[in-house]
């Protein structure tokens, strides 16, 4: 089964635990009261014990810290890569993309707005570079 165990389902899980005054709930107790198949609940729980999945007699409630430590555990956010510019200068960009085969500028070109963004970025660029240089803009 390619079934995984998320936030919610583990909170659901954690709620009806919580809800049962015993010390102790198997699997069809849980499906019973939740009405999600057996074989789905081993699944889930096989997060935490790889083994459960072989055994009927489990007390689900010794898996109710580590329901706690999987909702409460945060996710690393990963950072953006930085994106490298591809052009050097205005007149690369404007050769790359503004010129037919041969070089001859077509009049008729339009920049979507994503090649606009990159246009502003290597004007700002060279414009920067001009001003590190002692050019007034």
């Amino acid at each position: 089964m390619s079934n995984t165990l998320t936030k919610q389902k583990a909170r659901k899980y954690l709620q009806k635990l919580n809800h049962f005054k015993r010390n102790y709930v198997s699997f069809e107790m849980l499906e019973d009261s939740i009405g999600i198949v057996k074989d789905v609940l081993k699944e889930d729980f096989a997060n935490f014990d790889p083994m459960i999945r072989m055994y009927d007699d489990v007390n689900l409630m010794d898996y109710v810290s580590d329901l706690n430590d999987f909702i409460n555990a945060k996710k690393e956010v990963k950072k953006k890569a930085v994106r490298l510019q591809k052009y050097n200068s205005v007149s690369e960009f404007i050769y790359q993309n503004c010129t037919t085969s041969g070089g001859i500028i077509d009049v008729n070109f339009t920049l979507s707005p994503t090649k606009l963004k990159e246009l502003r970025k290597v004007v700002n660029k060279e414009l920067k570079e001009l001003k590190e240089k002692g050019y007034k803009a």
